[in-house]
């Protein structure tokens, strides 16, 4: 090492591949400073966002003759929600001191030892990322036990961080995704994305798969992972693409895509809850130009609101006016602001507004008062995984304002809110905050769901949160709109009538009516009376899989289940009914002043699909 050089780092191999299971050596090569004994070092793996390695063994061995080292591990439990639970490894070094040119060799993911009576290789992260920073923190003198030592700075000296490469897993499939049409018309396009088994972007992809849709079939050439086609599907037929590439032996079916379904209206999909990072404790995983490009580009989304804390507001507008493509892909200015009674998200039509002010609820709606913004509450079942009395607990609805909140989070990468019962998709429940308990209490809130994804990635259920693990349990969500374009103005009015239903990330079309009133709808005064005797529904849907499931749900708890009434058969790739409900209103037990009713799809895999309720508000003399 060179006179008067810094300790270093340096790690090898310097790049891993997603959830590769294997063997990286941190070398620290000390300075001048040196390290006597009793002191230490310390090692954080990447942690960045939601992401998380599994150090598996580790050992750690001196250059200089007669020097002993340690090893303790920290917070190597399994992965849960929140950046204070990243395992480290810490090195106490005994025996002699380490000088200028000494090195600290740490092994992680030892091989050729036992752990717990297994070999345990380390694992990398899932996520693949170009700057993937391992953090080291030095303590030279030995002050890390010291109890008293007031005067004495902390003694962990942080130590120039090194990065390496995270690079995409093999490709394990092609995801594709159709675009809905837009109203009157039957051509759209379909993106083929290669993707690794942990769902990163195989970017490195260049192959031609051929893509069969309509009887007919032909390959498309794939460029940094991604290629579109063109899908041309008649108004009232079903559409389900298939690409295959046999050389790399991969393989993926589309969603459904049906021109006419909401006749003139289209349904248009998007993520209205994803977070970067910046702006807060933990450092960004990637940023929101990062994550518009991902909406877009690999997760194939109409719409997107990415909703950082309200400091970064100036540059995220700037990056939603740059984003928005009327016709295309469609951004929606938004923040997330957290309170000790829950969680707000507040989005405005229109990038001229001012950023809310969030010192309190109370200090939010005065802020908003003049506008025509929408405040979402969301995982309102959920408290926070660190501390329920320090930072936020379960959703206080005493704070609701029906002026600004006319939808609820009904799921995200947490599971469904919908029930206050904890099983099925329902991981989190019984405190009386549940989007049941919200409707119970009178609040005429339209169904949306979001992944919550702190990774930069909308649309992805991928992030570890509360212990919840995607391929164990169903976790995601996306918001669907039933509007008439695609632009701010369109998307923003659906969502704003509640014209939206929430899936748990699959691509589900949905349509469900009352006497010809939309999901959404509050329905009184004279048209509730001439429903008082009897209502007519109907219901359409498609599923992105096989359904195994479709219900109607009512204020006072009882459930339809169409295909038991013989209502629908559900082998039909396309389902439809009609039926007639007559019981009269006056003997439903009401929610506060409304009977409601809302449309509920299952599917085979369990993911759900919830449309928006339609609201009844009897006259006094019904």
């Amino acid at each position: 090492m060179p006179e008067g050089a810094q300790t270093a780092v340096r790690i090898s191999p310097a790049e891993a591949m997603a959830g590769q299971l294997g063997t990286w050596t941190v070398t620290i090569i000390v300075g001048p400073e040196g390290i006597k004994v009793g002191g230490a070092l310390r090692i954080r793996p990447p942690q960045r966002g939601m992401v998380r390695w599994q150090v598996g063994k580790v050992t750690a061995e001196a250059s200089r003759p007669g020097a002993a080292c340690e090893v303790r591990l920290f917070d190597c439990h399994p992965i849960s929600y929140h950046w204070r639970h990243a395992p480290i490894i810490q090195v106490d070094l005994y025996g002699t001191e380490l000088v200028q040119g000494d090195t600290v060799a740490v092994t992680i993911g030892e091989g050729g030892g036992y752990s717990r009576g297994y070999f345990v290789p380390a694992r990398a992260q899932e996520h693949a990322q170009d700057d993937a920073q391992w953090d080291v923190w030095m303590d030279a003198e030995g002050n890390k036990s010291l109890q008293r030592e007031q005067a004495i700075k902390d003694p962990w000296q942080a130590l120039a961080p090194v990065l390496m490469q995270v690079r995409p897993a093999k490709v394990a499939g092609l995801a594709l995704t159709g675009a809905q049409p837009l109203p009157g018309e039957e051509q759209t396009l379909l993106l083929v994305v290669a993707r690794d088994r942990y769902d990163n972007l195989c970017d490195e992809y260049t192959g031609q798969p051929l893509v069969v849709t309509g009887g007919k079939m032909g390959h498309v050439e794939a460029l940094r992972g991604r290629a579109l086609a063109p899908l041309r599907c008649p108004k009232g037929a079903v559409a389900r693409p298939f690409a295959v590439d046999p050389v790399a032996g991969i393989c993926g079916t589309s969603n459904p895509v049906c021109p006419g379904l909401n006749e003139d209206h289209a349904v248009f999909f998007g993520d209205l809850h994803v977070m970067t990072g910046e702006g807060v404790i933990a450092s960004a995983l990637k940023d929101t130009r990062y994550a518009y490009q991902w909406a877009a580009e690999v997760a194939g989304l109409d719409f997107c609101a990415v909703t950082n804390k309200a400091d970064r507001w100036a540059e995220d507008v700037a990056l939603d006016d740059e984003f928005y493509t009327p016709g295309e892909f469609v951004t929606i200015p938004g923040i997330e602001a957290g309170f000790t009674i829950g969680h707000k998200n507040v989005y405005f039509p229109t990038t001229a507004a001012e950023a809310p002010q969030v010192s309190s609820v109370q200090a939010l709606f005065a802020s908003v008062r003049d506008t025509t913004a929408l405040v979402i509450p969301h995982h309102t079942s959920v408290y926070s995984e660190s501390s329920r009395q320090t930072f936020w607990t379960e959703h206080d609805f005493s704070t609701h304002d029906p002026q600004f909140e006319r939808l609820i989070e009904v799921c995200q990468n947490r599971g469904s809110m919908e029930r206050e019962q904890v099983g099925g998709n329902v991981y989190f429940g019984g405190t009386g905050s549940s989007v049941w308990s919200a409707l119970q209490r009178g609040m005429k809130v339209g169904f949306v769901g979001g992944t919550d994804n702190h990774r930069a990635q909308p649309g992805e259920p991928r992030a570890s949160v509360a212990g919840l693990i995607p391929g164990e349990v169903i976790v995601g969500g996306l918001t669907a709109v039933v509007a008439d374009e695609l632009t701010r103005e369109g998307v923003w009015g659906a969502l704003y009538s509640r014209r939206c239903y929430a899936t748990q990330g699959q691509r589900t079309l949905l349509r469900f009516e009352l006497a010809d009133h939309m999901m959404g709808s509050i329905i009184q005064g004279e048209q509730a009376q001439a429903l008082h005797d009897r209502r007519t529904f109907r219901a359409w849907v498609i599923g992105d899989g096989p359904v195994c499931a479709v219900e109607l749900v009512r204020s006072d708890g009882h459930i339809q289940d169409l295909q038991r009434m013989g209502l629908v058969d559900l082998s039909r790739e396309f389902i439809q009914a009609e039926w007639q409900e007559l019981q009269t209103l006056s003997d439903i037990p009401k929610a506060d002043d409304a009977v409601f009713y809302y449309l509920r799809v299952t599917e085979q895999d369990g993911r759900m699909a919830w449309s928006s309720p339609i609201w009844i508000i009897p006259g006094a003399d019904a």
